[in-house]
C-alpha cells in the first residue's frame, strides 16, 4: 500500500490568514447590522410612546422604497454605460507608447474585470440609494401637498409649490446630474483603457463610438442644465439675502436682469444640446465645443455681469423708487403670512 504524503506540493496547507479578511469583514458586518438596528429601535420606542408609530412606519417604508428606486436606477444606468463602453471597445488599438503602457494596466485587470465591474456598479448603487432614502421627507412632502390657495404675483403659482414641489424637482434634478456625470466617468475611463480615446498628438483622438457615447451623455447634461436654468426662475421668488440687505423675494434687478440672463441661457443650453446630439453622427469636435465656450461666455457676461451692471447703474441711484413695488409685495405678503391682511388700523 502506499501512503500519500501529506506535504507534498499538490496539497498545500492552509495560511492562517486566509479566513482572517473573511472573519474581520463579517464582524464589521455585525457591528454596523446592530448600530443600524439600535438606531432604529430606539426611534421606534420614541413614536411608540407618544402613540405615532405609524409615522415611523410610513417614514421607515418611504426610506426602503427610495433606496430601491434609486439604487435600482443607478444599477441599470451605471450597468449600460459599463456595458457599451466595453462592448465598443476597438478590437485593434495600434503599437504606441500609449498604449503600450496602458497594455500592462488591461492585462493586470483582465482576470479581474468582472469582480471589478460588478463592485463599481454596487458602490455606486449602494450610495444612491442612501441619498435616496435621505430624501424621503422631501418625496412625502411632494406626495402629500396641498395647495395654499393664494398665488404669487410674478408666475401665477400657487405658493405651495415653491414649499413642496420645487424642492422635490430640484432633488430629481441633482439625481439626473449625478447619474450623467457617473456616466462620463466610466465611459471615458472605459474608453481610454482599451484605446478608445487617446492623448496622442497625432492621429484619431476617439473612435466613432467612444465620441457617440460622449457626446449623448454631454447632451444629456446640457438638457438637464437648461431645466435647472428654467427652475432657477422660481427659485428668485424665495431667494434670500440675509448678509446683504435682509431682503427675501424678487427684486428690480431679479425681475428686469436675472431672469431675461436665466431665459437666454436656457435657449443657449438647449443649442448646445442640439450640437452634441448632431455631434453624434459627425466626427468632429469643433462646433460643440464652440457651442460649450458660447455657453460659459453667456453665463459669465449675461448671467452674472449684466445684473450687476443693471443693480450699480439703474438700481443704486434710485433704489427706494425701482425697489417699491417689490418692498409691497413683501410686505402683503408677511401680513398674509401672518394672517393680519385685513387688519384695520384705526387711530384713537
Amino acid at each position: 500500500m502506499s501512503t500519500v504524503n501529506a506535504m507534498s506540493p499538490d496539497v498545500q496547507p492552509k495560511r492562517p490568514g486566509g479566513v482572517l479578511l473573511p472573519t474581520l469583514l463579517i464582524l464589521v458586518g455585525v457591528v454596523v447590522a446592530f448600530v443600524i438596528f439600535t438606531g432604529f429601535y430606539t426611534e421606534f420606542m420614541w413614536f411608540d410612546s407618544v402613540e405615532k408609530t405609524q409615522v415611523f412606519t410610513i417614514s421607515l417604508v418611504t426610506r426602503a422604497i427610495m433606496f430601491g428606486i434609486m439604487f435600482a436606477i443607478m444599477f441599470v444606468v451605471s450597468s449600460l454605460a459599463l456595458l457599451i463602453a466595453f462592448r465598443t471597445r476597438p478590437s485593434y488599438v495600434g503599437a504606441t507608447p500609449e498604449q503600450a503602457s496602458l497594455e500592462r494596466y488591461r492585462v493586470a485587470i483582465e482576470p479581474y474585470r468582472k469582480w471589478i465591474a460588478v463592485a463599481i456598479v454596487f458602490v455606486l448603487s449602494f450610495f444612491a440609494g442612501l441619498a435616496g432614502s435621505g430624501e424621503y421627507g422631501t418625496f412625502l412632502l411632494w406626495q402629500n401637498s396641498t395647495l395654499f390657495g393664494q398665488v404669487d404675483p410674478q408666475f401665477g403659482r400657487d405658493l405651495s409649490f415653491y414649499t413642496f414641489e420645487l424642492p422635490f424637482f430640484r432633488f430629481i434634478l441633482g439625481y439626473g446630474f449625478t447619474l450623467v456625470i457617473l456616466s462620463l466617468m466610466i465611459v471615458t475611463a472605459v474608453q481610454y483603457l482599451y484605446g478608445g480615446l487617446r492623448l496622442q498628438p497625432k492621429g484619431e483622438r476617439a473612435t466613432r463610438a467612444a465620441q457617440a457615447q460622449l457626446s449623448a451623455l454631454l447632451a444629456v447634461f446640457l438638457l438637464l442644465k437648461a431645466v435647472a436654468y428654467y427652475l432657477d426662475r422660481f427659485g428668485l421668488v424665495t431667494k434670500s439675502e440675509e448678509l446683504v440687505s435682509g431682503f427675501t423675494g424678487l427684486k428690480y434687478t431679479d425681475v428686469f436682469a436675472v431672469m431675461p440672463a436665466l431665459n437666454i441661457l436656457i435657449f443657449v443650453a438647449v443649442l448646445v444640446a442640439a450640437l452634441f446630439i448632431f455631434n453624434i453622427f459627425r466626427r468632429h469636435w469643433m462646433i460643440p465645443t464652440i457651442g460649450l465656450g458660447l455657453l460659459v461666455f453667456t453665463s459669465v457676461v449675461i448671467g452674472g455681469l449684466y445684473p450687476l451692471i443693471v443693480q450699480q447703474f439703474q438700481v443704486s441711484p434710485s433704489e427706494l423708487v425701482r425697489e417699491e413695488p417689490y418692498i409691497q409685495r413683501n410686505i402683503e405678503a408677511t401680513r398674509d403670512a401672518y394672517g393680519i391682511a385685513d387688519a384695520e388700523i384705526e387711530d384713537y
